[in-house]
């Protein structure tokens, strides 16, 4: 199938910035701020003090007085507000270019005839009920909760490898690349190199000398002047203490790095740079390394992400330009990280390696993305209402959770209600066969 031009993509009236859509309110967050924060609140550094609601009215404030929020739970709310929002953004991308898939799907397509709102342990409100798409690479919701399961494992599976007196050494590999290369010719290139480096008798000979045990191999793309820069993060595992200024350590640095070498000459005919193609270094600690390894498309949300190194963008930096900019490169240049990287696995552990270091059992993306966390149940939506929030403008039903999730239990259901009604959605409460709450439609309420 054809996908459309990235031209076709609609940012909006003029001035109204990050991909507003047309038919929804300002992304200013004073209107929402008048429902979600009380009037002691501080109103968050660059966010305007300004409570008036949508279009003018007044939208209350139902919040419990003593449901105080300190300064640090306020910017996590605002933080977690700003994600919803971008996620819908790129949710709003995916219907124009990839209509009727999962990404497009994702958190807003309901499973059943009606969506659970829920509060987990950390005061996060959640909805239960709706399809996930399970992308790691094209979604930021589905993303961040398989980036954080794959950093843990990651992460746990390191600090016993040390425990047990082991060691671990970090290579970066990296093919060089040229501005007119596009990705799709690039990344099975990046794969067919790899499989050099890992193959032969040279390579098992390797693993018999070294001890060693297997590796953990990240992909990773950025972009920049010159162009998609895909590129390899290893974390190669060995049986036994290595030291960074032994013999041992220097004749490894020296096989990988000839190797790589030797690969990119054979597919790509192309010279790598020792200083640049190639890093090799002693990973000493099990902090960090595993959030090192899971920051391919790190960005939690588009609104906190980073500059890659030395000017470069990951993914998530570059739609987000593209949103701000309404830059037509920039949207394709998204598109093509999503249509590339579909059912790719960003990170891999090789065979036998993670059943070495773990103890459970793993998880596909899918499985993750699905899976569920401990949170009480505080009331039900019923199907059309929450069809009907999602209509009403890209990012609705996100307001409508930051909105729950900062007002105490007791009442978040006149808060949501509320929401509701400054968006044309007249609301009763009614009781579940098992005696939860459940919101409808008031008979004749407004479409």
């Amino acid at each position: 199938m054809t996908e459309p031009s990235a031209t076709d993509f609609k940012l909006g009236p003029s001035g109204s910035g990050a991909g507003a859509c047309p038919s929804s309110p300002s992304h200013s967050f004073a209107p929402l701020l008048s429902v979600l924060l009380p009037a002691e609140s501080p109103v968050p550094v660059g966010f305007s003090a300004d409570r008036s609601g949508q279009n003018g009215r007044s939208l209350g404030t139902t919040r419990d007085k003593g449901f105080g929020l300190s300064q640090t739970e306020v910017a996590g709310l605002v933080r977690r507000a700003e994600g919803r929002r971008s996620a819908a953004q790129v949710r709003r991308f995916h219907k124009q270019f990839h209509a009727g898939s999962r990404w497009a799907k994702c958190g807003t397509v309901r499973r059943s005839a009606s969506v659970a709102i829920q509060r987990t342990d950390l005061n996060r409100a959640i909805v239960s009920g709706v399809v996930t798409c399970g992308s790691q690479a094209a979604c930021i919701a589905c993303g961040s909760k398989i980036r954080a399961k794959r950093c843990q494992e990651v992460q746990t599976g390191m600090r016993n490898l040390l425990k047990s007196g082991g060691s671990a050494v970090f290579a970066t590999f990296t093919i060089p690349h040229y501005v007119n290369d596009r990705l799709e010719d690039l990344w099975p290139l990046l794969s067919k190199c790899w499989k050099y480096v890992i193959t032969g008798s040279v390579w098992q000979n390797f693993k018999k000398t070294h001890g060693f045990m297997g590796y953990v191999s990240a992909t990773e793309v950025t972009f920049g002047k010159n162009g998609a820069h895909p590129h390899k993060h290893q974390l190669f595992c060995f049986d036994h203490q290595i030291d960074g200024d032994s013999t041992e350590f220097d004749t490894i640095r020296r096989l990988l790095t000839d190797r790589w070498k030797r690969a990119v000459r054979k597919f790509l005919g192309r010279t790598v740079s020792e200083t640049v193609g190639v890093d090799i270094r002693l990973a000493k600690d099990a902090e960090g390394l595993g959030e090192y390894l899971s920051k391919i498309g790190a960005e939690l949300c588009l609104s906190s992400h980073k500059e890659g190194r030395r000017g470069s963008r990951t993914p998530w930096q570059v739609i987000a330009d593209g949103f701000a900019t309404g830059n037509v490169d920039d949207l394709n240049l998204f598109a093509e990280w999503c249509r590339v990287s579909k059912g790719k696995k960003l990170i891999q552990w090789s065979a036998g390696l993670r059943d070495r270091l773990l103890t459970d059992t793993e998880k596909t993306d899918e499985e993750i993305a699905n899976e569920t966390v401990d949170a009480t149940t505080e009331a039900y939506l019923s199907g059309d209402i929450w069809d009907e929030l999602n209509r009403r403008y890209d990012g609705a039903a996100g307001d409508f959770l930051t909105c729950w999730e900062q007002t105490h239990p007791d009442q978040a259901v006149n808060a949501g209600r509320t929401f509701l009604a400054a968006h044309g959605i007249q609301t009763r409460i009614t009781r579940t066969s098992t005696g939860d709450l459940f919101l409808c439609r008031t008979n004749g309420g407004a479409s």
